[in-house]
């Protein structure tokens, strides 16, 4: 089971698109866009086989064959700092993202990563769907078309020598951090220790004994084999991750107008059903490795409780730098409205 849900980290995802050029009769319409994009995901591996089956061809449905996309692979690009950059040079057209790099394409989605925000899948749900134009408008900000917005997970907290259920626990703990400042300030909050690490190379630093402890999701730690080094796992919702595919503001102002709304018109659709396996996937490689024999350790109330209002001051941390104050607000009064519903 474990290497059927195998998968790597940023996995996640997103995936495509070279594009090679097609022979049309003459008289044809030509293809409008022709888009390579890298991404850490592994081919035909854990949610990277949803990107085939469902984002690829939707999004050529979608535009009558008119974009066409042929992913890099597995790195072969470089890791999502190295890719994104290979887009601003024109080298590819986009980039699918884990959830440290979509912090890197667009700082103001790490306000969806901050520690406790979201307490269901549900919640996420109903921001996306409030909120996926305003975050349209920051991906544009940064010269970037938001193509696909989807979960890399619910990251669970993973430790080596003790279990990390109470704030005491954290105090002293080298944990991985790869997903950014935000990622870093929730760590110092909780007295942890970060250890400033690349994606590519958080495996290799967990193995070779430089941290104790790492927040990520299941399927990347099924993937990495990694599960045979934890010993324990915490699935508090610490923290949510997006993962996104984006393509460069140039690549996509090249497509007709129409197409563009028609793929953004088919977002909604993709991402339902692309959510619905991976997050199966995720439950499967949750369980698979409690099996294997990681140990299933759980914070009580009280002290979840106390790491909430260790970390809440986080909150406020990266207003006015990583995100704006009205779009924090934003996120809350729709959660508010939510849970007033519920």
């Amino acid at each position: 089971m474990l290497r059927a849900f195998s998968v790597g980290f940023a996995f996640m995802l997103m995936i495509l698109a070279l594009v090679a050029p097609c022979v049309h009769a003459e008289g044809d319409e030509p293809p409008v866009g022709f888009w390579k994009v890298g991404t850490l995901a592994p081919k035909n591996v854990g949610w990277a086989i949803y990107v085939d089956q469902i984002l690829i061809p939707d999004i050529k449905n979608a535009s009558d064959g008119n974009v066409i996309l042929k992913t890099y692979w597995g790195g072969i690009m470089g890791d999502d700092e190295h890719v994104l950059e290979k887009v601003e040079q024109g080298v590819l057209q986009g980039a699918g993202l884990s959830g440290g790099g979509t912090f890197l394409a667009c700082e103001e989605f790490s306000v969806l990563s901050l520690p406790f925000l979201f307490r269901g899948y549900e919640e996420v749900d109903y921001i996306r769907e409030k909120m996926i134009n305003t975050f349209d408008k920051y991906m544009e900000n940064n010269n970037f078309a938001l193509i696909a917005w989807i979960d890399q997970d619910f990251d669970q907290v993973y430790s080596i020598t003790k279990p990390l259920t109470k704030a005491s626990d954290f105090k002293g703990t080298r944990c991985i951090n790869w997903a950014g400042r935000l990622e870093e300030q929730t760590m110092l909050a909780l007295s942890a220790i970060p250890v400033p690490t690349n994606v590519p190379d958080v495996a290799k630093e967990v193995k070779r004994d430089m941290a104790d402890g790492n927040i990520g999701p299941a399927i990347w730690v099924v993937g990495t084999q990694l599960y045979s080094k934890f010993r324990y796992v915490n699935p508090m919702k610490i923290r949510y991750s997006p993962v996104t595919m984006v393509i460069s503001s140039h690549a996509w102002n090249s497509v007709d107008a129409k197409y563009q709304k028609s793929i953004k018109g088919e977002r909604q659709g993709i991402t339902n059903r692309f959510v619905a396996k991976t997050r199966v996937a995720n439950e499967k490689c949750m369980e698979a490795m409690i099996q294997y024999g990681v140990e299933l350790v759980e914070s009580s109330p009280e002290e979840l409780n106390e790491l909430k209002a260790l970390t809440k001051p986080v909150w406020n941390d990266l207003v006015g730098t990583a995100y704006p104050q009205p779009l924090l607000q934003e996120v809350m009064g729709h959660l508010e409205e939510f849970r007033a519903r519920k």
